[in-house]
């Protein structure tokens, strides 16, 4: 009985938390993931040599820290050779940290949260329609909670324009949509 419960368990962590790359659509989506991983690597290390020359700290520590979580990452997904749950949860964790700190700070002179737009288009080519709409709504709402909720508004450090608070969010939503329209497009026709 006791061994029975043990591998009941351990096939629910099997499949739950972690999945071998069977069908083409998964092995896209492994592949586009390392891609994306690798790619986040390499720009974030530019950003970081960039952030050393202008002595922009913070930001180098950042970009520094985002560049070998995404070589680690990579070598994960090279290694391991499947991906699953904890893999998503992790890598929205930590782009949600960075993202938070880009509005926080303002980065470079404001412009860093651009960075966000690009996040949906990404998640949904990356995770597929659920997960994608998933990674997008939780970065609108930590957008909304920073440029509209008073405690967010509080943490603030960069003063951005009120042009910024009422566009950003606006393109960001555009963002949402032309990528779930593209993801559609390419999962349904």
């Amino acid at each position: 009985m006791k061994e029975k419960i043990k591998s009941i368990f351990s096939d629910f962590l099997a499949i739950r938390f972690s999945y071998k790359i069977e069908k083409d659509e998964d092995r896209r989506r492994y592949k586009m993931m390392q891609y994306i991983s690798m790619t986040l690597a390499a720009v974030s290390s530019v950003m970081f040599i960039l952030n050393v020359l202008t002595k922009k700290e913070g930001l180098m520590i950042s970009t520094l820290l985002f560049t070998v979580f995404n070589v680690i990452f990579s070598i994960y997904l090279k290694v391991r050779k499947e991906i699953g749950q904890i893999s998503y949860i992790l890598f929205l964790a930590v782009i949600m940290v960075l993202f938070a700190y880009f509005i926080i700070t303002g980065g470079t002179e404001g412009f860093s949260p651009i960075w966000m737009i690009i996040l949906p288009t990404v998640a949904y080519m990356a995770f597929g329609m659920k997960m994608g709409m998933f990674y997008s709504i939780l970065v609108m709402t930590e957008i909304i909670f920073f440029f509209y909720v008073p405690i967010g508004k509080e943490l603030l450090q960069w003063e951005y324009t009120t042009s910024f608070h009422m566009r950003f969010p606006l393109v960001y939503f555009t963002s949402c949509i032309i990528g779930f329209f593209i993801e559609a497009r390419r999962e349904y026709i």
